[in-house]
């Protein structure tokens, strides 16, 4: 009950069968006595009376489960380089045209995005923008990148780099990573102006990941 919002139960084993649970292949496996086994996935031991020092082992595990499903994300092909954009309009439509060729985005899905940036530009200072869509999503969450040798102006500001945020109601937690990650980067203009040089989708996500 205390992490129902971000996790859920899928099996309750009063013996450990190893077979048993490489059929389920959870994300995680807790248990209150001391486990060996072979299989690669996360494993904590949590005493019987529950205490804070369990709840934070928990806390830093799912954390780190999802900065690793974060860098999944980043990780998918979807990086792009133009040389420029008319208007903030066609860089959208640009990218949700990749999503749909790539299966995982419709129409409705580029509409709803384009609906949300007509309401308020979401184009940042430091140069960037972040359209992402009201109530429709992809199929997969996921983040595609763009990249404009020559700037575009977006609202109050000219902007070179555009990113898509795409994530699915059940990815709820990887929202805050984003933002997070987000903050750093508007705090960082040295970060900002290494990810604006990125040739190639190897150099994008070797400065994300930094």
């Amino acid at each position: 009950s205390r992490f129902e919002d971000r996790m859920t139960i899928v099996f309750n084993y009063k013996i450990f069968d190893e077979r048993q649970v490489r059929a389920i292949s959870p994300d995680l496996i807790i248990s209150t006595v001391s486990l060996k086994h072979q299989i690669k996935i996360p494993t904590l031991q949590l005493s019987l009376l529950f205490d804070y020092e369990d709840e934070s082992k928990i806390f830093q595990l799912l954390n780190q489960l999802d900065k690793e499903r974060y860098h999944e994300l980043i990780q998918k092909k979807l990086f792009y380089r133009k040389d420029h954009v008319a208007d903030g309009e066609e860089a959208i439509e640009y990218l949700c045209n990749e999503l749909i060729k790539e299966g995982l985005a419709d129409e409705d899905y580029k509409a709803d995005v384009i609906k949300r940036e007509r309401i308020s530009a979401t184009s940042f200072v430091q140069g960037f923008a972040v359209p992402h869509a009201i109530e429709i999503s992809t199929s997969e969450s996921c983040i595609a990148t763009l990249t404009l040798d020559k700037p575009v102006q977006w609202g109050n500001f000219e902007v070179r780099l555009v990113i898509l945020l795409a994530i699915r109601g059940e990815d709820n937690q990887l929202m805050s990573i984003f933002f997070d990650w987000l903050s750093n980067l508007v705090m960082d203009p040295q970060k900002l102006s290494a990810l604006l040089k990125a040739r190639d989708q190897k150099d994008f996500i070797e400065n994300i990941l930094e």
